[in-house]
């Protein structure tokens, strides 16, 4: 057994955190002895990028030739996916960096840390810990069999995630729920790639692979090799999911398919490792043992990036370290703690309710029966961001119909219930408030509120804050129904070849159903019991309609007039409560509100028919797959193709059906003849609106109606005239 002399200060772990520490109390005169059990140069599992403030760390130990030569990247490229969204986001300025390999990196901040005068040993593994009261600590170790005795102050574990050190003090451990995995390997490109870390989330695998809440990233490393990785955050569920090389191979074919790279070739073994997050600035040091970078769980969840914090803790330890050497802190430890929660303690906050989110909008993506629904699309738009809003927003001025000037506050009415629709939904859950921007149709919302507001005025109502309770409580009984109507009935996905059960995704939109609807019906708690009544019977016949179209649909049993039907009851049900509830809260008799109702019921049936009308004015495309849909770039609308059924009958026997071009052509007269239908019934149903209106007591002021009723005819030609000119 060898023991050595002792030091002021022991780092076990060589990467940039601990040559970091070293090089610093090096410098300010301690001895220091620096162990790794790696031979040197070696490499590590990196996305090897550094910005700003790591960049600044490395000019003040010496490092800017280095850096001088490095590849320069500008700003960040951001990749986001969903079934229905690809967006290519640019972050510059604040994002600048350079990419320098680990081999390379680590190398020379060693290289710095032994000029300043830290001693260095490789090839020693460390095994034992020993607290030695006043005197310190004593680090048992091994080398090539020998037993190995180290003594020193202080000691920082700078020995990654793994942390022998940290484990030995009992110190911070890695939670499954908070430790991530990653692999990355280099590659050799013919093509160039624009300069800038590329980031895509979530994680793109193709059109039939199953899909990860995870990321991939693209460093170009010089202008022919760039350094492509994956890693995800499993929450201990690691095998659950697919090894990380076949992911990481999927991600390269995808990026040569749709990156414009063109071929790449694996220039040496990729390489993986842990990303331990979750950090705990009070378990990262005790009396004469500090822990810094992954040892302490200081990766940022949301990047994986961990080389700024190694580095920034390093200097922290040593600053700490240094101040009790010279007798100007006698807690050295306190203090380290304090400065840690100081700088990463925010983000320590935000990292984990990064990752509740993440893991819980993981179960719906990773583990549904089918990734390619409606849902698992709407979830990863709403945890990635994808550059859309996260405020929803019912109706602008611009938006709402004029209702003249009987009724004005028809804008600050509409404000009034975004808002409170907005804190409802933040109540229940900051995530449904993201995954609704994407899950309402505005159209409805808009018109849905529009015709509160409309049966409000016309009984010469005032909006108070019981008027916007009952709109908003409507509003979150929609929202609730999108959830429910969202559960999957598949037994697999047609596109795995071992899908899980859709059970995770279920429970999902149960929940999130169940839990919007108790917020409606607390709102409604402070409303009259003839109100929540109303509420009640309506959100009850609404989901048994529901379930009987969803039912009829897959029979292949739906016909015009029974799809009308379902839509009067499941969408006409919804505008006619708003119908009615107006009435109600402006003081009306029954009579008058049952009227509202049927009118509003007529006004929701139009919309709904417009809705359709638009989104095949899109993408007038029929998915035969779905019995009642044409698949739009977003969620398939109910409407049924029996509507042009007879347009099919008059042609297709005439023409060879597997020819292209007559393929387009057919389709092109089922839409056309869809979009009449559409037309009709849709006009009927505001005539039937409009007759009904006319049935009113002298004593309601039906303006607000007919402004309403003409709002939406010309909203219905307008797209009718230029969906006919498409389907032409």
């Amino acid at each position: 057994m060898q023991v050595s002399t002792t030091y002021d200060a022991i780092i076990v772990g060589s990467g940039p955190g601990g040559s970091m520490a070293a090089y610093h109390l090096a410098k300010s005169g301690a001895r220091v002895l620096l162990l790794d059990r790696a031979r040197f140069p070696r490499d590590k599992s990196c996305g090897d990028g550094l910005i700003g403030v790591s960049i600044d760390l490395l000019h003040d130990m010496g490092l800017s030739d280095l850096i001088a030569r490095a590849q320069a990247l500008k700003g960040v490229q951001l990749h986001t996916y969903s079934e229905r969204v690809h967006l290519t986001q640019s972050h510059a300025s604040q994002s600048d960096g350079v990419v320098i390999r680990r081999r390379i990196l680590d190398a020379a901040m060693l290289v710095r840390a032994q000029k300043a005068g830290a001693e260095f040993q490789d090839g020693i593994l460390v095994s034992e810990l020993h607290r030695e009261g006043i005197a310190g600590c004593q680090i048992v170790a091994r080398r090539n069999g020998e037993r190995l005795v180290f003594t020193a102050r202080y000691v920082i574990g700078a020995d990654g995630g793994r942390s022998v050190i940290a484990r030995q003090a009992g110190l911070f451990r890695p939670q499954p729920v908070a430790t991530g995995v990653a692999r990355r390997g280099y590659y050799r490109v013919r093509n160039a790639v624009p300069e800038a870390f590329h980031i895509h989330v979530p994680l793109p695998l193709g059109e039939k692979a199953r899909q990860f809440a995870g990321y991939g990233w693209l460093f170009p490393v010089d202008k022919t090799t760039v350094n492509i990785g994956v890693g995800l955050f499993p929450a201990g569920r690691l095998r659950r999911f697919p090894p990380l090389p076949p992911l990481l191979d999927d991600f390269v074919a995808q990026l040569q398919d749709t990156a414009n790279i063109g071929e790449m070739e694996l220039i040496e073994p990729a390489i993986g490792g842990l990303l331990p997050a979750g950090g705990v600035p009070s378990k990262c040091h005790d009396g004469s043992v500090f822990l810094v970078g992954d040892a302490a769980g200081l990766v940022d969840p949301f990047t994986g990036e961990g080389i700024h914090a190694a580095m920034r803790s390093g200097v922290l330890a040593a600053r700490a370290i240094d101040h009790a050497l010279k007798g100007a802190d006698s807690h050295p430890a306190n203090d380290y703690g304090r400065c840690i929660e100081r700088e990463f303690g925010e983000r320590i906050r935000m990292g984990e309710r990064f990752l509740h989110s993440y893991h819980y909008a993981s179960r719906i993506i990773e583990e549904s029966a089918h990734q390619h629904s409606h849902i698992a699309s709407v979830v990863r738009e709403a945890i990635f961001g994808l550059g859309e809003t996260t405020t929803l927003s019912c109706a602008t001025a611009t938006d709402l119909p004029d209702f003249t000037d009987t009724f004005t506050s028809v804008e600050v009415g509409s404000d009034r219930i975004s808002d409170q629709l907005n804190q409802a939904l933040t109540r229940v859950n900051p995530l449904l408030r993201r995954m609704a921007t994407k899950m309402i149709d505005p159209a409805l919302t808009r018109n849905r509120i529009a015709t509160f507001l409309a049966h409000h005025a016309a009984s010469n109502g005032r909006c108070t804050q019981s008027d916007i309770d009952a709109a908003t409580a409507v509003e979150l009984c929609a929202l609730a129904f999108e959830f429910h109507a969202s559960v999957l009935d598949h037994d697999a996905n047609p596109v795995a070849p071992t899908p899980p059960p859709a059970d995770a995704t279920n429970s999902f939109v149960i929940l999130a159903g169940d839990g919007l609807l108790t917020e409606a019906y607390t709102i409604l708690s402070g409303l009259s019991d003839d109100v929540r009544q109303v509420v009640s019977d309506v959100a009850a016949q609404h989901c048994i309609a529901w379930l009987e179209l969803v039912r009829l649909s897959e029979a292949r049993r739906l016909t015009p007039d029974l799809y009308l039907s379902m839509v009067s009851q499941t969408t006409g049900a919804l505008f006619g409560l708003s119908a009615r509830l107006g009435a109600m809260m402006a003081g009306q008799k029954t009579e008058a509100t049952l009227c509202a109702e049927r009118i509003g019921r007529a006004t929701g049936v139009a919309t709904s028919l417009l809705v359709d009308i638009q989104n095949m004015k899109k993408d007038p495309t029929p998915d035969h797959s779905h019995p009642f849909a044409f698949r739009t770039g977003k969620r398939p609308r109910p409407f049924p193709l029996i509507w042009s059924d007879a347009h099919d009958a008059d042609v297709a026997g005439a023409f060879d059906t597997e020819n292209p071009n007559i393929s387009r052509h057919l389709n092109r007269l089922r839409v056309g003849g869809a979009m009449t239908a559409a037309r009709t019934e849709a006009r009927a149903q505001l005539d039937l609106a409009q007759r009904e209106t006319a049935q009113l007591d002298p004593a309601v002021d039906i303006g607000p109606l007919t402004g309403l009723t003409t709002y939406l005819h010309t909203q219905l030609e307008s797209v009718v005239g230029g969906a006919e000119r498409k389907a032409s």
